[in-house]
């Protein structure tokens, strides 16, 4: 096992449940590091689960943050060769303050308070429910 530390940012992020109902992520990143007396940029595959996964989803796509695990070499065999798949497994996951996407409040337009207020039966009338 190769274990790592990481400044990464999520490229592509999926998530699902595995049976005892435990968030797993997965996607792509990509991994900065710093060699050859130039900055790198590399892309690995990533996965995470329990709250490692809860954190990245909650960062979401874009954000950057720092996560430390091991990397996973899964060899697939082809034809005339094995191929080996790289993948981070990452156990711990700390997003950057500023890299987390805040939801931003937008007033609701006046056409659609319009709209809106235009289908909303009256008060005083008694409509039938359909069910």
């Amino acid at each position: 096992m190769i274990s790592t530390t990481q400044t990464l940012q999520i490229k592509s992020l999926e998530t699902c449940f595995d049976a005892e109902g435990l968030q797993i992520s997965f996607g792509l990143a990509e991994i900065y590091s710093y060699g050859n007396g130039e900055p790198n940029i590399d892309e690995i595959p990533f996965r995470a689960k329990g709250q490692p996964a809860l954190a990245i989803n909650k960062a979401g796509i874009g954000a950057k943050g720092c996560a430390q695990g091991y990397i996973d070499v899964a060899v697939q065999p082809r034809e005339e060769y094995k191929e080996k798949i790289y993948s981070l497994v990452i156990r711990n996951f700390k997003a950057e303050e500023g890299s987390v996407q805040q939801a931003i409040p937008v007033p609701t337009p006046d056409f659609a308070k319009e709209l809106l207020n235009s289908n909303l039966p009256d008060e005083d009338e008694e409509s039938e429910i359909p069910f």
